[in-house]
């Protein structure tokens, strides 16, 4: 189907919305994950993972979508993380990009911190984790191995 207006003066034909746009659309989002004492690696009594996540569209709480989520692909109770502080900086896609930096709109996923000695700070990618569909999870994937490149 051609997004060609037919005649002079009329309105083009809508297209097919994609994933990647509907995407765009907010309902990607990245969560601060704070593990709990016993989720942690032994070496360590605190433990924070980056979750990349989507939620369905009209998701009332995105907090509890991930809480639930994570009680399936992590086989955990986590109701309640949010409240408790375990999840925690839940931030759309279009936040984050438009609040990011770096001259990649898709590297600004992976912003934790600005300025300092070291400038933009970016996510280290042992500690990303992706509750995604496959193609989005290819796209930060590659994404997060560009930042990594650079750094």
């Amino acid at each position: 189907m051609s997004n060609t207006p037919a005649h002079p003066g009329a309105l083009p034909t809508p297209r097919q919305p994609s994933a990647a746009p509907t995407v765009r659309r907010g309902r990607l989002f990245r969560a601060i994950v704070s593990l709990p004492e016993v989720m942690c690696p032994a070496d360590e009594t605190m433990h924070e993972r980056i979750v990349f996540f989507s939620a369905p569209a009209g998701c009332a709480s995105s907090g509890q979508y991930l809480e639930n989520l994570l009680s399936h692909v992590w086989n955990i109770e986590a109701c309640g993380w949010c409240d408790d502080g375990h999840i925690y900086n839940i931030t759309s896609e279009s936040a984050l990009t438009w609040d990011g930096v770096s001259q990649d709109s898709d590297a600004r996923l992976f912003e934790t911190g600005w300025g300092g000695p070291d400038g933009v700070t970016y996510a280290n990618p042992v500690r990303v984790d992706f509750l995604v569909a496959p193609a989005l999870k290819l796209r930060l994937q590659s994404a997060l191995a560009k930042v990594k490149a650079a750094a």
